[in-house]
């Protein structure tokens, strides 16, 4: 006679794939371990924002979302989709300051998505396609303070992301945004107090039609040799009021469909050259106060 299979306890569900079998426990552990592997290890850093977007998750998220165990199958769910994406959305709550001083409401109450089942309309600045996939943000003078979190790159069907006129808005810019939020067609991160450089990853969107990083504290040199290898489309380049430096290339520039380039008020050096003629789509032109020498090409005067 067969042994009898023993029922299920807390640490062993009878069918590993099913989340509503899973324990209080089990549950925890699984999404621990997943957002431990999307974050390199930093959701169990205590008191960093990627852990307390975790605590919520755990425990105050009314949508008590479970993760499937699906062994190294998680990223083919829906549901674990739309946990990484609430998670990314809470890791930004926490590191930006999102909400305080009531400025942006919603966020973390609730369905992030616009009306959406039971639980109500989108958090302030958060606009998503009919699949609940979060297709834009916008956060205008929305009091932040902190810095951007490199988690932002999880919200990978963003087209659209604009974080402007936040002063106490200070760090880097995430280069996982290059890397990872491939379908960016807008990027404004202006009027902040970003530093440091600018990625270079940056620069492989090759979606990109709008990128605007001015009036920020950005350093160093522009990497426009990325800029002629992805941007096919990129119309308007908008990075004055920086500390940037190096030469621009303009021969790199007139490959691209650019119809408005905005350089002024930075540290860029040396000659104008003959290529500028070249840049044909060209309607809008601002490079002063920077540090230009030599002569006007004569070439200039073919732009539009």
């Amino acid at each position: 006679m067969p042994t009898p299979t023993p029922p299920p306890t807390a640490d062993s569900p009878s069918d590993p794939s099913d989340s509503s079998s899973q324990s209080v426990g089990e549950r925890e552990k699984l999404i621990d371990n997943y957002l431990d592997t999307l974050t390199d290890g930093k959701s169990s850093t205590i008191d960093s924002p990627q852990y307390k977007a975790k605590h919520w998750l755990l425990y105050d998220d009314d949508l008590n979302l479970h993760l499937p165990y699906f062994g190294d199958n998680w990223d083919d769910t829906e549901v674990t989709r739309r946990l990484r994406q609430r998670f990314a959305l809470a890791t930004m709550y926490f590191s930006m300051g999102v909400g305080d001083g009531g400025v942006v409401k919603g966020w973390l109450d609730g369905d992030e998505c616009r009306f959406v089942g039971e639980y109500g309309r989108a958090w302030d600045g958060v606009d998503c396609n009919e699949d609940g996939k979060v297709r834009a943000i916008a956060l205008d003078a929305a009091n932040l303070q902190g810095t951007i979190p490199p988690e932002i790159a999880l919200l990978t069907d963003v087209e659209n992301l604009i974080i402007k006129n936040n002063p106490d808005l200070l760090g880097e810019i995430p280069h996982e945004i290059g890397n990872k939020m491939t379908q960016l067609r807008q990027l404004g991160l202006y009027s902040n107090n970003l530093g440091g450089s600018i990625p270079k990853t940056i620069f492989k969107l090759s979606h990109l039609v709008f990128l605007n990083l001015s009036n920020n504290s950005l350093t160093g040199e522009v990497n426009w040799e990325e800029m002629s290898h992805h941007q096919k489309k990129i119309e308007r380049l908008i990075l004055h009021n920086n500390f940037l430096e190096g030469s621009i290339e303009f021969h790199i520039l007139a490959k691209t469909p650019l119809l408005l380039l905005v350089l002024s008020n930075n540290q860029f050096g040396g000659y104008i050259d003959e290529s500028i003629g070249s840049m044909t789509s060209l309607e809008y032109l601002y490079l002063d106060k920077n540090q230009l020498i030599g002569s006007i090409p004569n070439g200039i005067g073919n732009l539009a």
